[in-house]
């Protein structure tokens, strides 16, 4: 089971929340919701995808390198 919330604003799509039962992580459930957020919301006409914060950029942190895989500005 997992989970995504997605706030809608505008043209803008704030991805807000996503989790899931740790063992479905071994399906990339958390992974396969981020690139389906995309196509999802690039089919309806929106044109920002929000991911949301990306902690300090002096300090090592892992969520900040997995949101960079899909581009976009900083």
């Amino acid at each position: 089971m997992a989970e995504r919330v997605a706030l809608l604003f505008e043209k803008q799509v704030y991805a807000w929340y996503r989790g899931s039962k740790s063992e479905f992580m071994k399906f990339y459930t958390n992974d396969f919701m981020g690139w389906d957020i995309i196509e999802r919301f690039h089919e309806l006409g929106y044109h920002l995808l929000d991911l949301g914060g990306a902690g300090k950029p002096d300090e090592k942190y892992g969520v900040r390198d997995f949101k960079k895989q899909f581009g976009g500005q900083w």
